[in-house]
């Protein structure tokens, strides 16, 4: 009897390890692949292969769940995205803000190569919980490389260089230009410029100057570009170099509105007064 419980005993033993057994699954935090390759991608085949495994049995669980965050923002279920982007966050906060948040942010502040890839999922579906993150992410003491900003809100500043991005998408050097996708993401800087800045001064900070100038000049709506020119000017009345970027604005062959007369009088009425 006893040499039975003792066996049954073990049996248990052994079949509770095994049940609780944890183990790694090799993903990467964040789909990353050339802007060539991105059409061919499946989003949803590949969350296939990895929706039926238990999340408790992983023992990378913040990477998985942020993986599995992608997938879902690139496959245009973005509520079950932001769900499991905060489920990893939950899981391992100082490894998801090191390993996913900040390298992202290498989208947002960095140069080349970075670039050269896809636009995070995230990024393209919801930036604002991207922008949640990184700022729970820049609260933790322990944790250097978060940028952060006591001349401009950090979400703000956060959208900013994302704009910048967008800007930059098909205009930076050795990328194919896409004229009508890029024209498309021209028009969602504005629209979002106007959201965050519409109505209230754009702020005086040098750091982020080129962020605004560089949407001026690319805008093809003269009207916009008038608006934001006036409080340009007036935000960077000081600056030394404003009558250069003005005298740019009007003979840059790439700004379509640099021949319109409301621009080239506010130019030439600034300069007249510098």
């Amino acid at each position: 009897m006893i040499r039975t419980l003792t066996y049954l005993m073990l049996l248990f033993l052994i079949f509770a390890s095994c049940k609780t057994e944890k183990k790694v699954i090799n993903v990467p935090w964040y789909v990353s692949v050339n802007d060539t390759d991105f059409a061919n991608y499946s989003f949803a085949d590949t969350l296939k292969k990895y929706q039926k495994i238990d999340i408790e049995r992983v023992q990378n669980k913040a990477n998985f769940l942020a993986f599995l965050s992608d997938l879902n923002y690139l496959n245009d279920n973005v509520e079950e995205g932001d769900k499991l982007i905060e489920a990893a966050f939950e899981a391992d906060s100082i490894e998801l803000c090191k390993r996913y948040t900040l390298r992202l942010s290498k989208y947002l502040f960095k140069a080349n190569p970075y670039r050269k890839t896809s636009i995070p999922g995230i990024f393209k579906k919801n930036f604002d919980q991207y922008a949640a993150v990184y700022i729970k992410c820049a609260d933790h003491t322990e944790l250097k490389g978060f940028e952060p900003s006591d001349l401009i809100r950090l979400e703000d500043r956060l959208w900013l260089a994302y704009l910048s991005v967008l800007d930059q998408w098909y205009r930076v050097h050795k990328r194919e230009m896409n004229g009508e996708k890029q024209r498309e993401y021209d028009r969602y800087c504005r629209s979002k410029l106007d959201e965050i800045f519409g109505d209230k001064t754009y702020p005086k900070v040098r750091k982020i100057k080129s962020n605004l100038s560089t949407l001026i000049i690319h805008s093809e709506d003269c009207d916009w570009s008038y608006k934001w020119l006036k409080k340009y000017i007036e935000t960077y009345k000081d600056d030394k170099l404003l009558s250069k970027y003005l005298r740019h604005l009007l003979k840059y062959e790439g700004c379509p509105c640099g021949k319109d007369p409301k621009i080239i009088e506010i130019v030439e009425k600034t300069l007249s007064e510098l």
